[in-house]
């Protein structure tokens, strides 16, 4: 985004100042001794000491502030304006430029510019107050004076005007992932950009047409635009530079052009070829001034592109110096953006504290970037206007990473946990097989019995519910499902304190895993089946690196035979029901594989049921058989749910029957639309009003998924 030069009417006195000393020590000294003739209500005065204050770094804040005030007390308006645009423009071209300070500047003068009615000075400022929102990440109210420009420029008929406008909507839109909207609004540039016949527009609205194409997947057609746009800007500069050799003028848009093909290779997967493109970047950049804003994000993308193919000390340099950049001029996007490309390129490296703390700092900013404020000043200016009442979501819920434990101790500390587990419910059998021995050679001592029976039963009950803390420990906790579920919500019933069924889950940057799963008996031997299920889950994925689910639940499936049987138990056939499924965070494709249970998924208010094997996790006449792999393409808004077969199998309702499939496939669907909390309190006031007095049959577990795009 190029900033907007400012140009405001003055009297002819300033511009004579202009033309006849120019910029220079003589003129300045000129000018000083100009202002001793000169009175201090003379509007002369004024435009005289604006000048020395934009064109002199000596004494500018002193210059300044006397015209202000003098300007103020004389109401000379445009003369206020254009003071406090200078002192805008001041904090900006700092060594260390502060656009909070500079925006307050442009932010004073905006009313006074009002006052004047004067829409040049208007819109002026107006892009002065825009540029520096965009500086800071301010979108919210960028999107504001972005509106208000728009509105000018339509008013007017002023086509470049009403261009620009529709770029920097559209470029607003497309940055809270609004694409739908993006696109109109970029269209309407492009086809502005042909009339008049603008190369360099037409360049611009290529470049922004690749973003969207490019966020909706589609790498070819976002190819195509951004290398179009790459030839005019060669051409325009290649045609510059035959009038001047040493002409840069467009050198910033080919770096910027370089910077987006380069993301968008790297989109795709092919991140070397990315890396070229980047390099090229630099280069051209290295050419000419580039502005801070794009430069640090020249660098955060050099620094990604060198993490993905394992360079760490280059990505480490480039992540740096980007950051640096950013915190320089307090660029908000530019800072997280470094902060977590440090985060990853550390976790990657190994290196899981320094990874942790990057991470911090990248949750600290893009907190302050998603603060409810901002949601509601970007819907309200919307409203305003084109009067429609719909809530935009602002930015992109970033998939987050968080600090990775070491491989090696999460691997112990799985271990040590289903030891301990085991050990206890070992411990806890073997407890009840000795108190009923107890129990029938004491016969005689029923009374006194009764009272130890009591106690023991209340020890073994106590021990039973810390073994399901133990157990509850093992599940997939709420923190690993939100950072990769969205929304979801889980409805978990065990028949007993401990239970059978087990939802289970574990992440990499770029898969996650999710296990919904019905062992072998409920209660005590249910959870003993389950702690063996995770335990070979853990083993096949964290252990041996499986990522297909197919794959895993072979090895699974290997794993428990190879064990019951080493333990004399030949003939058992313990072992699981489930769905597995392997989201790719990347391609928003799904890889799942299912034994026995079914994934059923809801699109377009339409009930589907996945494809599943016949066959368990575990011993059975088709244990041979391999099982299948299959793969569903997600859409935002798909909703799907896995669930073992404790609900449809439960009693109840007025003729004491199973609450069966077909019902259950009626309010999944009745109830899709509702909130994930809604559905959750729904299906639970359901279940409990169909089982009413009757006993819980079996464990019940239902997961219900909500899928959003990243």
């Amino acid at each position: 985004m190029q900033r907007s030069a400012f140009i405001i009417s003055i009297f002819f006195f300033i511009a004579t100042i202009s033309i006849g000393f120019g910029q220079g020590p003589k003129q300045q000294d000129s000018v000083k001794k100009l202002l001793k003739t000169l009175s201090r209500r003379d509007p002369a005065r004024v435009d005289a000491l604006i000048y020395l204050g934009k064109y002199y770094a000596d004494n500018r804040t002193e210059h300044l502030n006397e015209a202000l005030a003098i300007a103020e007390n004389i109401n000379y308006l445009g003369a206020q304006v254009e003071a406090l645009s200078n002192f805008g423009s001041a904090v900006e071209s700092e060594a260390k430029p502060d656009y909070s300070r500079s925006r307050e500047y442009y932010l004073r003068a905006l009313p006074i510019a009002e006052r004047t009615g004067n829409d040049s000075i208007i819109y002026t400022v107006c892009g002065q107050i825009f540029n520096a929102c965009i500086y800071l990440g301010d979108y919210p109210k960028a999107l504001e004076i972005s509106i208000k420009q728009l509105a000018m420029a339509e008013k007017t008929n002023k086509v470049k005007m009403m261009a620009s406008q529709y770029n920097n909507i559209g470029f607003l839109y497309s940055n809270q992932n609004n694409y739908s909207k993006a696109k109109i609004y970029l269209v309407k540039y492009v086809e502005l950009a042909e009339k008049v016949g603008d190369e360099g527009m037409q360049a611009n609205a290529y470049n922004n047409m690749a973003e969207i194409h490019e966020k909706e997947k589609d790498y070819v057609a976002a190819l195509e635009k951004l290398f179009k746009a790459l030839k005019l800007y060669e051409t325009i500069n290649d045609r510059k530079r035959k009038k001047d050799p040493t002409s840069n003028h467009m050198q910033q848009y080919i770096a910027l052009t370089y910077n987006n093909i380069a993301n968008l290779y790297s989109s795709s997967g092919d991140n070397r070829t990315a890396l070229k493109y980047s390099l090229k970047c630099l280069e051209a950049a290295s050419k000419v001034s580039i502005n801070k804003y794009d430069l640090s994000f020249f660098y955060i993308t050099n620094g990604n592109l060198c993490t993905a193919i394992g360079e760490y000390g280059k990505a480490r340099a480039s992540l740096e110096k980007g950051l640096e950049i950013a915190q320089e001029i307090d660029h908000k996007e530019d800072k997280k953006l470094a902060f977590l490309g440090l985060s990853q390129m550390f976790a990657a490296k190994g290196d899981y504290e320094k990874a942790a703390f990057n991470h911090e700092n990248y949750t600290m900013v893009k907190n302050e970037l998603l603060n409810e404020r901002s949601s509601k000043q970007m819907t309200e200016m919307n409203t305003k206007y084109e009067s429609e009442k719909k809530d935009k979501e602002l930015i992109q819920k970033d998939l987050e990473i968080s600090a990775q434990l070491s491989e090696a101790k999460q691997k112990r500390i799985l271990r040590n946990v289903f030891i301990a587990g085991f050990i206890l419910l070992t411990f806890l059998s073997l407890f009840i097989l000795r108190e009923s021995t107890r129990k029938k050679k004491a016969n005689e001592l029923i009374s006194t019995q009764k009272v130890i029976i009591e106690h023991k039963t209340k020890e073994t009950t106590d021990s039973i519910h810390y073994a399901k803390r133990i157990q509850r420990a093992l599940l997939a906790g709420n923190a690993i499902l939100s950072r990769n579920l969205h929304d979801h919500f889980v409805i978990y019933k065990p028949k007993d304190i401990v239970s059978g069924d087990f939802y289970w889950a574990y992440e990499t940057p770029q898969k996650f895993f999710l296990c919904i799963a019905d062992s072998t008996g409920h209660g005590v031997p249910g959870a003993f089946m389950s702690l063996l299920n995770i335990s070979f889950l853990n083993e096949a994925v964290i252990e041996k690196k499986l990522t297909d689910p197919d794959v895993i639940l072979n090895s699974v499936r290997q794993s428990l035979i190879t064990k019951l049987s080493s333990d004399g138990n030949e003939g058992s056939k313990d072992g699981m029901d489930c769905v597995l499924c392997v989201f790719d965070k990347k391609s928003n494709k799904m890889k799942y594989s299912a034994a026995n249970n079914k994934i059923y998924f809801v699109r377009d208010n339409k009930l589907m049921t996945s494809e599943t094997d016949k066959m368990p996790v575990g011993r059975s006449l088709l244990q041979e058989k391999i099982f299948t792999l299959n793969t569903f393409e997600l859409q935002d808004g798909d909703m799907f749910y896995v669930l073992t077969d404790g609900f449809t199998d439960q009693f109840g309702g007025p003729k004491g029957k199973k609450f069966r499939t077909k019902q259950m496939e009626e309010v999944l669907l009745k109830y899709h639309n509702r909130s994930m909390l809604e559905q959750s309190e729904l299906v639970n006031g359901i279940l409990n009003q169909w089982k009413g007095d009757l006993e819980q049959v079996d464990d019940i577990l239902l997961i219900g998924i909500k899928f959003k795009t990243s």
